[in-house]
């Protein structure tokens, strides 16, 4: 599952290329989570920065039906921005996550 900014532009066979070479096949895509890696310094929340992250669809799971609306609330309030809040909500997961850092070396 993948969340973009309405300002990104992807290329699709660049997506498609990446997911077959570097995602692991099931059943080993399980825990799964990526992006620009960002963190907060204030907080030591990391996190998948806005233009584009993915999470495997058990994480999705995790995070959209085994939180309740109460518990994203309480964990979501004194964050800017939703990609920050959706990192907290990721690393609750009481099972290890893999995060893939997709940040280009400068």
């Amino acid at each position: 599952i993948t969340k973009l900014d309405d300002d990104t532009l992807i290329n699709p066979l660049l997506l498609f290329q990446f997911i077959e070479d570097e995602l692991p096949a099931a059943p080993f895509n399980r825990r799964i989570y990526g992006g620009r890696g960002w963190m907060t310094r204030s907080k030591g929340i990391m996190y998948g920065a806005g233009q584009l992250y993915f999470m495997s669809t058990d994480v999705a799971h995790y995070v959209g039906h085994t939180l309740t609306a109460e518990d994203r609330k309480n964990m979501s309030h004194s964050r800017k921005t939703e990609d920050a809040d959706m990192g907290v909500f990721v690393f609750s997961n009481p099972r290890p996550i893999k995060f893939m850092n997709l940040a280009m070396n400068q």
